[in-house]
C-alpha cells in the first residue's frame, strides 16, 4: 500500500475502511474461484464467500461514494451469475453421473427354469430323439413326405391344440426311414 493511500485511509471513516476491506476480500475470493477451472463445487464455495462479503459491504455503502456502490452492486450481479453457471455445471455433473450408473448396469445372475422334457421323447438309451433331427446336426438323407400306408390315421376331433410332444413325434413319423433307423 503506497502512503499516500495509508494517509487517506486513516483519515476515512471505520465504516469506509470496512467496505474496502470487504470488498477487497470479494474480490479475491472471485479471483480464487476463477482460478479453480473444473473443480466446480471449489468454485461454489469461493463464490458464495464473495457474494457474502460484497454483499457485507453493501451495508457499508452509505459512507462511499455512489460511484463505489455501484461497483458493488456489479460484483454482487457477477458474482450471482457465476454461481448460477456453476450450478448449472454442478447439476449437469450429477445428472451425467446418474446416466452413466444407469447406462452399466451391474451384472445379475438371470435364473431360467425350464420344464423337464416328457419321457416318451427318449429313446431307448436315453439320449434325446429330437436332438437328431435339429438344425444342428447333419442330416442323413432329406426328409420325405410318407406315403399314405405310413401316414397316421386321422382322429375323429383334436381335443387339444397341437403341443410340443405332439409336432416332435409327427415330425419322427415324417423322418426319412434311415433317420429312424438311428433312433
Amino acid at each position: 500500500m503506497s502512503k499516500v493511500a495509508a494517509k487517506r485511509r486513516r483519515q476515512d471513516p471505520p465504516e469506509v475502511n470496512k467496505f474496502l476491506d470487504l470488498m477487497r476480500h470479494g474480490q479475491t475470493m472471485r479471483a480464487t474461484a476463477a482460478s479453480l477451472l473444473g473443480q466446480e463445487s471449489h468454485r461454489a464455495i469461493y463464490l458464495n464467500q464473495a457474494l457474502d462479503a460484497f454483499q457485507q459491504a453493501l451495508v457499508f455503502s452509505a459512507y462511499v461514494p455512489a460511484l463505489q456502490t455501484q461497483m458493488c452492486l456489479e460484483h454482487i450481479r457477477e458474482t450471482q451469475v457465476d454461481l448460477l453457471i456453476v450450478s448449472k455445471l454442478l447439476n449437469r455433473q450429477q445428472l451425467h453421473v446418474r446416466t452413466m450408473a444407469n447406462e452399466h448396469p451391474t451384472r445379475r445372475a438371470v435364473k431360467v427354469l425350464v420344464p423337464a422334457l416328457p419321457k416318451s421323447l427318449f429313446g431307448d438309451d436315453g439320449k434325446l430323439a429330437l436332438a437328431k433331427i435339429s438344425p444342428r446336426f447333419p442330416k442323413a438323407a432329406p426328409l420325405l413326405l410318407p406315403t399314405p400306408q405310413e401316414r397316421p390315421a386321422k382322429k375323429a376331433k383334436l381335443e387339444t391344440p397341437p403341443t410340443l410332444l405332439s409336432i416332435a413325434e409327427s415330425l419322427l413319423v415324417l423322418a426319412s426311414p434311415t433317420l429312424r433307423r438311428n433312433l
